[in-house]
């Protein structure tokens, strides 16, 4: 791959952050591909407006192409966008997800695609809540696999609920779900891994959790949630 050309952007919203104090350490992008005409303009801007990790998109599996085909596919674009990363300055991080089509979930077939690469310009943003889903007890086994790779965190919890006659993860506060926050937290203490935590926060927030602009319920409840989550987060790292 030839290396992508340099770009100069005039920033204001990044200015305008930074102006009141506030951080934007990584960004949420649907990047999966090297070639596409947004990838190095986003990467660019990014990284120009002090954004140290960018989230990729997924890659998925579907029915009409193998499973190796769908990982070698995928494998190219990784490696290229790992060259591009260094040569923007900012770091890709790829999200494990819950789900039978996305590539990650199984976590080994995210290691194979990630292995031999430089993990300082890309990595795996470990999902617990993701890893106890599809892992159930193993998920401790997924993260010792992924250590080497992992370059950001998320902080979510759930709890299997039937519905509609199926069983299914519900989103909840953390601490009051299945994941082992005591267990994850000692191992990341004992594998050194110190990077930036994303909470996430997808539990019923009276529309807040898909990101509505107006609230179906009182805001201050919605804030106190938020807070309540926060203090968790902070008192286990603590």
């Amino acid at each position: 791959m030839n290396p992508p050309p340099k770009h100069s952007f005039k920033n204001p919203l990044s200015l305008r952050v930074k102006a009141v104090g506030l951080d934007v350490p990584m960004i949420t992008t649907a990047i999966t591909d090297p070639n596409d005409a947004l990838t190095a303009n986003i990467l660019a801007a990014a990284s120009q407006a002090g954004v140290r990790y960018y989230r990729m998109g997924y890659y998925q599996y579907e029915d009409s192409a193998s499973i190796q085909d769908t990982l070698s596919k995928a494998r190219p674009m990784l490696c290229d966008l790992a060259e591009m990363s260094k040569h923007y300055n900012i770091v890709a991080t790829y999200q494990n997800h819950s789900g039978s089509q996305y590539v990650g979930a199984c976590i080994w077939d995210l290691y194979s695609l990630l292995e031999d690469l430089d993990p300082r310009w890309i990595g795996c943003q470990f999902d617990v809540r993701h890893a106890t889903v599809e892992g159930g007890t193993t998920w401790p086994v997924h993260f010792r696999l992924m250590s080497k790779y992992i370059n950001t965190l998320a902080a979510k919890d759930f709890r299997w609920a039937q519905l509609k006659g199926v069983w299914q993860p519900q989103n909840c506060p953390l601490g009051e779900g299945m994941v082992d926050f005591q267990r994850f937290f000692k191992m990341l203490r004992k594998a050194g891994i110190e990077v930036p935590f994303c909470l996430h926060l997808e539990y019923e927030l009276a529309g807040a959790e898909h990101g509505a602009s107006r609230l179906t319920g009182d805001k201050q409840q919605v804030i106190e949630a938020m807070r309540k989550d926060l203090r968790f987060l902070r008192m286990a790292l603590a």
